[in-house]
């Protein structure tokens, strides 16, 4: 691997500056699909349903990469909740991700199985983003 050799500190701190204006406009363009998703929090054991064929070829399955999608524009929402100081928000984005993966727990192909444990491992990343023993969740009595 080649070294890296002329970078001075200014140009890793330009890079290090978070400049949050390009991934919200990207979130509000695909707000519809972030909206369509939120009754799905409500839904810790749905699943998505697959209408099978006679034979077993025709059967057409619903888009697996359309769910991982989901999960990865959750992620950013999340991310930039916390930016925002909204950590229950947070929260409700993380338990959305893991909704998404639950809803393929009896999905028919070994490729449905590994898109949940892709937004599995997305919800735990959101999860381990979250400050821990924040007072405003509250607490019980």
């Amino acid at each position: 691997m080649p070294a890296v050799t002329n970078c001075s500190r200014s140009t890793l701190d330009r890079k290090d500056r978070v400049d949050s204006r390009y991934p919200r406009a990207f979130l509000e363009q695909h707000r519809p699909l972030l909206d369509a998703l939120r009754p799905v929090l409500g839904m810790p054991t749905g699943r998505v349903t697959v209408d099978f064929a006679e034979n077993p070829l025709e059967t057409t399955l619903p888009s697996l990469a359309g769910l991982r999608t989901a999960a990865k524009l959750s992620r950013l929402d999340a991310i930039l909740r916390l930016i925002d100081g909204d950590t229950g928000g947070a929260l409700d984005t993380a338990v959305l991700q893991f909704h998404i993966a639950s809803s393929l727990n009896e999905y028919p192909s070994v490729i449905g199985h590994l898109v949940a444990m892709a937004c599995d491992r997305l919800g735990l990343r959101t999860a381990a983003s979250l400050p821990k023993g924040n007072p405003s969740w509250g607490r019980p009595g």
